[in-house]
């Protein structure tokens, strides 16, 4: 927009970017603030120039924050990386000998002064952490992230995940005085900290075993990599309460009507009726392009999973909306357009505005169900996916075809692994089985 002044401010003649640091990454950045300038007086270019200069802030805060939580957070990390530096120095070249009345000089013996007084101050595990990094015997966690992650190739969202469960390792080990390190995380440590951070809080049994079972993939790779021999996470879960209750559902027919014709937006109306009668994921539906959207099918090319890379036939119902939406369009532009991208260094997905509005609106029409001690009610967006799911039982399709239409891994060797598929004729049967219930608009 032309008069849009957000992250800009004038100075003087001119506009800069101005951003605020966020608290856990002020230590690090050295400021509450940034500014930018952009060395023109026109806020048009301004707001083109923006762009850019705000992704980057972005990316060194983001950074930052890791460093204050994982990395510089634990000056003995650092102090560690030193120490190993000034040994392996002095290895390659002769030692100094000693200064007078026999003072130590040389890196080796400064380093027992430094581990007695850390000894006194913070305790002889701390100490041994320190003269462990400094000889090459000891390697913080912090320091192996990044490269996991990198060779991960996790999506955004699924790596902040990662990084979160890392962190609060991290975080408590320094609380516990653990020493943080690949080495010193025994099946122990781990088991200590499941108890004090999870169990005796009285943590989610599901967000509990999340976390578990990230840390557990990050200690294969570290295996894999030759930094771990054992995985102290294997078997360390906690059992899940059994729920008297009922889980998550599909929508009832009733609901489908409630849903879809309610007052919503255009784009979250044309995204419900899309996702009940094709069974597509949310986030599957917000990154279909226009050129996904040919041949009488939606070619899903992103997934969640392998099995979900997939071409669904669009259901005659739908072709309206394909028709509306694709009109005039360049062919890498969105279907569901309306949704602003996120920044490039974000951790949404491009869904994620629909889901909180179909969430205001699901509320607003009272469909919904709780359910005490459950977070979440029980029918969310996705449970167009289940009643989508349903209706294709019901309608008598064959349970294989289905799994091929919502991307769901087909089990045994002869369909999961052999089978080429079914036919596109048989996935468009399963498709249009699947009716929208009487009443809807």
């Amino acid at each position: 927009m032309r008069g849009d002044s957000r992250y800009l401010q004038r100075h003087g003649q001119q506009w800069r970017v101005r951003l605020k640091v966020p608290l856990k990454a002020q230590a690090v950045i050295g400021s509450t603030h940034v500014m930018v300038p952009l060395r023109t007086d026109s806020l048009a270019k301004a707001n083109l120039l923006k762009h850019d200069v705000v992704a980057d802030l972005k990316r060194r805060f983001a950074a930052a924050e890791r460093q204050a939580t994982m990395g510089s957070a634990d000056p003995l990390i650092e102090e560690g990386a030193a120490w190993r530096d000034a040994i392996s120095l002095e290895k390659e070249r002769p030692a100094y000998g000693h200064g007078p009345d026999d003072a130590p000089t040389t890196a080796a013996e400064l380093l027992l002064d430094r581990v007695e007084e850390l000894t006194e101050k913070e305790g002889p595990g701390r100490a041994k952490v320190l003269y462990d990094m400094a000889y090459g015997r000891a390697t913080p966690i912090s320091t192996l992230v990044d490269a996991w992650l990198a060779e991960a190739r996790a999506k955004p969202r699924q790596e902040a995940d990662h990084r979160r469960a890392v962190e609060r390792f991290m975080a408590w080990s320094r609380a516990a005085k653990e020493p943080g390190t690949v080495e010193g995380t025994t099946r122990k440590v781990a088991g200590r900290y499941i108890r004090e951070a999870f169990v005796e809080t009285h943590a989610n049994a599901k967000t509990t075993n999340k976390y578990i079972s990230t840390m557990s993939v990050f200690w294969k790779w570290l295996i894999k990599r030759g930094h771990a021999t054992e995985n102290p996470w294997l078997g360390q879960g906690v059992s899940k309460k059994r729920s008297e209750g009922p889980g998550k559902r599909p929508f009832t027919d009733a609901e489908v009507v409630t849903l879809l014709n309610a007052k919503a937006d255009a784009a979250l109306a044309d995204t419900m009726r899309i996702a009940a009668l094709s069974g597509m994921r949310i986030e599957e539906i917000a990154r279909l392009t226009v050129a996904d959207c040919r041949a009488g099918v939606f070619d899903i090319r992103s997934a969640k999973t392998k099995a979900g890379i997939r071409k669904v036939p669009i259901h005659p119902d739908l072709a309206h909306v394909v028709s509306r939406r694709t009109k005039g369009k360049e062919a890498d532009a969105f279907l569901i357009h309306e949704e602003r991208a996120p920044p490039p260094d974000s951790k949404m997905e491009r869904s994620m505005t629909l889901v909180k509005r179909f969430k205001t609106l699901r509320t607003r029409v009272g469909v919904d169900q709780v359910v005490e001690g459950e977070r979440q009610s029980l029918i969310t967006f996705h449970s167009f996916r289940r009643w989508f799911i349903t209706a294709a039982e019901r309608a008598g399709q064959p349970v294989h075809v289905v799994e091929a239409v919502v991307g769901h891994r087909r089990p045994g060797m002869t369909l999961g692994v052999y089978s080429g598929g079914p036919a596109e004729q048989q996935m468009r049967a399963v498709v249009e089985a699947v009716r929208l219930p009487a009443g809807v608009a």
